[in-house]
């Protein structure tokens, strides 16, 4: 199971809990953190492949490289 946690990096915890995952991220491969501007990209990306409906090879391989990129893969 997945779950996705919002950390508002303005309050104190919100802070502390981003410092503790940052950390945790860096060890270990299943801890992936994006922040706002990076998720929006995703979003952006994987509803312009809903509306077509398919991805091309290329579009796919882009797509694909950008997440392990942003995952540390």
């Amino acid at each position: 199971m997945k779950h996705i946690i919002v950390v508002d990096d303005r309050s104190k915890a919100g802070k502390n809990l981003l410092e503790i995952a940052e950390i945790l991220a860096e060890n270990d491969q299943s801890i992936l953190l994006l922040n706002e501007e990076e998720d929006q990209s995703l979003l952006k990306e994987m509803l312009l492949a809903r509306e077509s409906g398919t991805l091309s090879a290329s579009e796919k391989e882009k797509f694909l490289n950008q997440l392990r990129e942003e995952a540390g893969l």
